[in-house]
């Protein structure tokens, strides 16, 4: 089975699904240094589209060619575009965090199925909504096994079908 962390968009799941007061006040985006990628030249990084540029097909296309061609993993590139497209959305006073959230979720979706769709690997992703009860039990049983969420629930079913 291929590496299936999309830690930026499980990351965002749990954020709308979990209760309010668990959260944290306003919305936060990831920053690339947070993410456990290999770094880019600086090069790379200033050529890449960012922001609501990545909303225009071309953009998003070119900026996952550009972070593929960089060796830049399936999971890695879209977690790249993920943190390169959240500020323009963060700095966007006319949307609640949940429609932030929402956004974001919609971006992700569109980013990982086209560069899914580029890559050469068939991997299938499910969006599965998880309510919060459900979403903190899973992360407790993966923190337990030593795992991110989704590798546990990758592990999960795989051993669950024989």
């Amino acid at each position: 089975m291929t590496e299936k962390t999309f830690v930026i968009i499980c990351a965002l799941g749990v954020l709308v699904l979990a209760p309010a007061s668990s959260r944290a006040t306003g919305f936060e985006c990831p920053q690339l240094n947070d993410l456990h990628t290999p770094p880019l030249a600086m090069e790379i990084e200033n050529v890449l589209p960012k922001g609501l540029l990545l909303e225009q097909p071309n953009e998003l296309s070119s900026a996952i060619t550009l972070l593929r061609e960089h060796k830049m993993s399936t999971d890695n590139t879209i977690n790249h575009i993920v943190t390169l497209y959240c500020p323009a959305i963060a700095s966007d006073a006319s949307l609640s965090d949940y429609e932030k959230a929402d956004r974001m979720r919609q971006f992700a979706r569109r980013a990982t199925s086209l560069a899914l769709s580029m890559n050469r690997e068939q991997d299938i992703i499910y969006d599965v909504p998880l309510n919060a009860n459900l979403a903190e039990a899973a992360k407790v049983e993966a923190e337990k096994s030593g795992l991110t969420v989704e590798e546990w629930i990758a592990k999960t079913v795989d051993d669950a079908i024989p």
